[in-house]
């Protein structure tokens, strides 16, 4: 992490002991350095174990996924997820390059899936609503997740408790989304976001809860996620998703040029 990065979060436990209020944008900030911290110019790896539940049909069905990040400066990051299983989908590859934060202006993250039996990739909308390899976040959800990106959204602090802030994030005009707004829950201990709720135009509201919060390196990680979702009828989830990470290793050796259209083509795993 860069000093000045370090300095904001002693600054921000330093307000926090002194009682002294602290806006939506101020907690988001110093919970997306946080989760950043240590990690600028390393590539983060994580095998993901997945079920699905759909829940009306009574089916299950499993995934298994690897998510490579390589963190860059002001959010610049670069992403790859790669399909291990099940054989249908193997090798099915998301490609993000974060847009990061420049100020005065508003960019727009990229993504580009590869599609093995086609054996070429396609370049994604960001409004893009499906989702990657049926799991229950949409493409933009799955940026997202990498790091918030804060200088696209309005933050207000909703209420707060012993062990929380929770966060309304409204987007600003011009920011591409399916949601009206979300619901952030960012514990006081750490500044890990353990809770979102997604409150979408249509209706509809999906829920991604950390059922598992670790220290790792020098910041914290989620070993177990579970989203919800529901479609705005009744009050049971349509659908569930199981995340478990049983794999999570750092490295140093692998470099950004790794995160090309190249390494899709080439399928360089």
């Amino acid at each position: 992490m860069r000093p000045k990065q370090l300095i904001f979060i002693i600054l921000f436990f330093f307000l926090c002991s002194e009682g002294i209020a602290l806006d939506g944008l101020e907690i988001m900030k110093r919970a997306y350095y946080a989760y950043r911290n240590g990690m600028e110019g390393k590539t983060e790896i994580e095998k993901i174990k997945v079920e699905l539940i759909d829940i009306s049909r009574g089916a299950r069905r499993h995934r298994i996924i690897v998510r490579k990040i390589f963190y860059k400066e002001i959010g610049k990051d670069r992403a790859l997820f790669i399909t291990l299983a099940p054989e249908c989908l193997k090798g099915t590859t998301l490609l993000v390059f974060r847009a990061g934060f420049q100020k005065g202006s508003q960019r727009l993250d990229q993504m580009w899936l590869w599609l093995p039996e086609w054996r070429k990739y396609f370049q994604l909308a960001l409004q893009e609503k499906t989702y990657f390899v049926g799991l229950p976040l949409s493409y933009p959800d799955l940026s997202q997740l990498m790091g918030e990106d804060w200088w696209n959204y309005k933050y207000k602090v909703l209420d707060e408790n012993e062990k929380y802030w929770i966060l309304k994030a409204l987007p600003k005009r011009g920011t591409l989304t399916d949601y009206n707004f979300r619901l952030i829950y960012i514990r006081k201990d750490n500044l890990f976001p353990e809770k979102y709720e997604y409150h979408k135009k249509n209706g509809g509201k999906k829920e991604l809860v950390c059922k598992k919060i670790v220290k790792y390196s020098q910041t914290w990680r989620a070993d177990r996620i579970e989203v919800r979702e529901w479609n705005g009828e009744g009050k049971a989830a349509a659908f569930i998703g199981k995340f478990q990470v049983i794999k999570r290793e750092i490295r140093n050796d692998i470099s950004e040029r790794y995160f090309s259209l190249k390494t899709l083509e080439r399928q360089q795993w």
